[in-house]
């Protein structure tokens, strides 16, 4: 198994975009988005069940390399303190195949 930091990324579905075009910038390609994500924060309580996506919330799962997640948080932080939204850097381990 292979060391890694694991990004779970919670924000409005508005910010997708901006946060795609930061892993492009970074050569991330893998990540996983999930869609119409639920729950409660400092917004208050999202039901994911908004007629546009303004107001949905997504979830996007990526990892990097340590010693390399710092340049990809300060690259978050101002999409985050723009749209909301919340980022969460763990250690986990990763079972290549």
């Amino acid at each position: 198994m292979q060391k890694v930091k694991r990004f779970e990324i919670i924000t409005p579905a508005a910010a997708l975009k901006e946060i795609m075009r930061s892993f492009r910038e970074r050569n991330i390609t893998g990540y996983s988005v999930i869609q119409d994500v639920t729950g409660s924060g400092d917004r208050g309580w999202q039901s994911g069940d908004e007629l546009s996506d303004i107001s949905k919330n997504i979830l996007i799962i990526t990892t990097t390399e340590p010693g390399k997640e710092h340049e990809l948080e300060e690259t978050l932080r101002p999409i985050l303190k723009r749209y909301g939204g919340v980022c969460m850097v763990t250690d986990a381990l990763w079972l290549k195949h």
